[in-house]
């Protein structure tokens, strides 16, 4: 034992243990590290948002302001006070709407790091049972230093079904929250770090930062250096760990070292209700104004063209939609539409697909399939993530895949009627201006991706459960001369039938139906989970003897109950949605006298 205390490698092991002992005591004694430190806060205001709902007046778009206040996490923002912002804007003696210039004045005197603005786009509620508000928020964040807006979202928000009376202002309220929160969310997700030039030759400039980034094809971003604006690029392509961007504007000659901010881009910024305006103090050059001149007038023949009502901008004809079940048995609702007769004269990649609850009222997309042959859509009671073609975005040929953005749809209800508008989506030429002869040729045309008008509205269409049997229970035996039925009602169902067959595939020929009109199978209001009964005899179609011999016949029938709803446009996808079937059999007699 002495020898081994001795001995050098346990004096080693003894250090050793000993380190890992007090290693601990040590970290915590150590300062922390400057790169954990916490990063300072940005100092931000949030203006009230501008109402285009034109309901409510300008309270929802204050609530759509404070409900992002809410949003935006303490940890990383300061949000100034509203009386803070308000006084500064009366001392500089600003007008409202701001515009830009007046944003940048505002932030530069506040110190802020951002301003955020924005619109509420759609309010609307919908009064029938259940009761349930949908809101539709744009935010906008306006980067003072360099005027450009740096992150941007639209977001809509859905307050939870009420059966119950509920005052409007509540389901507005929920909405608007749930609205801010997957704005502010989205937000978060966008946000994309500076990156630098590695190199700018021929046009082209190469950058740090790629797909893995958060960088995307068609991304614009400003050049900065030392803070000041030198030039604007369009992001072309990308790896995972760079990407290249094709130079748009090229002030002070970009250079490597330069930082690269993306910078977003919505179809129609505006701040406080009128158009946001670009502040500019350079003077442009006249073959500047040409060319620019040139280009507005280019998209004012694009959007001439799409929106115009040619045979490319006609919705989905023949629109259909009736009730059904799912694969799994699930309430559904089947939407149909015609066949195109030259779906690739217009390059035609797909339809969207829209729902409501009114036939007038405001339409959500709900689901989106791709490709020119595709002629249904099957909406069901599952919440879904659906990928929506990205209108608006462009490609030089067709060959690459159609764009897509992530879309969420909640599901339908069984008991609620629904109505469906499809619209087409497809490729257009756009051809492109020349900007150093002027001439608009179609050598170098590219193709935008754009949306038909929306179909006009379907019929009704309920979707409905199936119906649960009561009784006679599974394999239970039954006087074929009378049989009572029982089952239980569904929401939105007001018609029923019933059947009986020796087949359980219910062959026509071989089943018996309860009769037309039958008061007993007709319930008014379609109300949900009510017993129903009704007794029939079938014993002319399942005779318990044998008509010939007068012995007695044992039958294993099998029964069901189908349901509809009387007001929707078309049936139900087999006439009715029918129940589970169950089994029973008839009885045994005693065996005639003899004679």
């Amino acid at each position: 034992m002495k020898n081994l205390r001795r001995s050098r490698w346990s004096r080693e092991i003894a250090r050793g243990l000993i380190l890992l002992f007090v290693w601990p005591l040590l970290l915590l004694s150590l300062p922390p590290d400057a790169a954990q430190a916490q990063s300072p806060l940005k100092s931000v205001a949030v203006l009230d948002f501008e109402n285009t709902t034109g309901r409510w007046g300008t309270a929802l778009g204050r609530k759509a302001a404070d409900a992002v206040c809410l949003e935006l996490s303490p940890e990383d923002y300061e949000v100034v006070r509203r009386d803070t912002v308000e006084k500064q804007i009366e001392t500089l003696g600003l007008r409202k709407p701001l515009d830009r210039d007046a944003l940048i004045s505002l932030a530069t005197k506040l110190d802020l790091d951002a301003i955020i603005i924005g619109r509420v786009l759609r309010a609307d509620i919908r009064k029938e049972r259940p009761q349930q508000a949908q809101v539709r928020v744009e935010v906008l964040v306006l980067d003072p230093q360099t005027g450009e807006y740096a992150n941007g979202a639209v977001s809509d928000g859905l307050s939870s079904p009420r059966y119950e009376e509920v005052n409007s202002s509540v389901l507005i309220e929920e909405a608007v929250h749930k609205a801010s929160f997957q704005a502010v969310k989205q937000l978060a997700s966008q946000e994309i770090r500076d990156g630098t030039v590695l190199s700018a030759r021929d046009g082209v400039a190469l950058l740090n930062i790629g797909a893995q980034d958060g960088v995307k094809v068609g991304m614009e971003m400003i050049v900065l250096r030392q803070g000041v604006k030198v030039g604007r690029l369009v992001v072309r392509s990308t790896t995972n760990r760079d990407s290249e961007a094709s130079i748009k504007e090229d002030l002070r000659g970009i250079t490597s070292e330069d930082k690269a901010r993306v910078v977003y881009s919505p179809a129609a910024v505006t701040a406080g209700g009128a158009s946001v305006a670009r502040s500019g103090g350079k003077r442009i050059s006249v073959g500047k104004i040409i060319t620019y001149a040139l280009g507005v007038a280019a998209l004012a023949y694009a959007l001439k063209m799409v929106k115009s009502k040619d045979q490319k901008n006609v919705p989905a004809t023949g629109v259909r939609a009736c009730a059904a079940l799912d694969g799994t048995g699930q309430p559904a609702v089947r939407v149909t539409w015609g066949r195109p007769s030259t779906p690739t004269a217009p390059h035609l990649v797909g339809f969207v697909i829209y729902r409501s609850t009114t036939q007038h009222g405001f339409y959500e997309p709900v689901g989106a399939v791709l490709g020119p042959y595709e002629t249904q859509f099957w909406d069901s009671t599952l919440a879904r993530t659906f990928q929506k073609p990205t209108v608006g975005d462009t490609v030089d040929n067709l060959v690459e895949p159609v764009p897509t953005e992530d879309q969420d749809a909640i599901g339908i209800q069984p008991g609620v009627t629904y109505y469906y508008r499809v619209s087409r989506v497809f490729w257009r030429e756009v051809p492109q201006t020349d900007s150093g002869s002027g001439q608009t040729g179609t050598t170098d045309s590219e193709f935008i991706l754009v949306e038909s008008d929306q179909s006009e509205p379907t019929g009704p269409a309920t979707a409905l459960a199936r119906p649960r049997l009561q009784s006679p229970a599974d394999g239970e035996t039954v006087n074929p001369s009378s049989i009572l039925f029982r089952w239980f009602s569904v929401g939105g169902g007001d018609q029923y039938t019933l059947q009986v067959s020796d087949t359980p595939s219910f062959d026509p020929a071989r089943t018996f139906s309860s009769p037309d009109g039958d008061s007993r199978m007709a319930l008014p209001g379609g109300a949900d989970n009510q017993t129903m009964s009704a007794t029939f005899n079938i014993s002319a179609m399942f005779p318990a003897t044998d008509p010939q011999t007068g012995q007695s016949t044992v039958r294993n029938l099998f029964w069901r109950v189908g349901v509809r709803h009387r007001g929707d446009s078309e049936a139900p996808l087999g006439g009715w949605v029918f129940s589970d079937a169950e089994r029973m059999s008839t009885q045994e007699l005693p065996p005639p006298p003899v004679q």
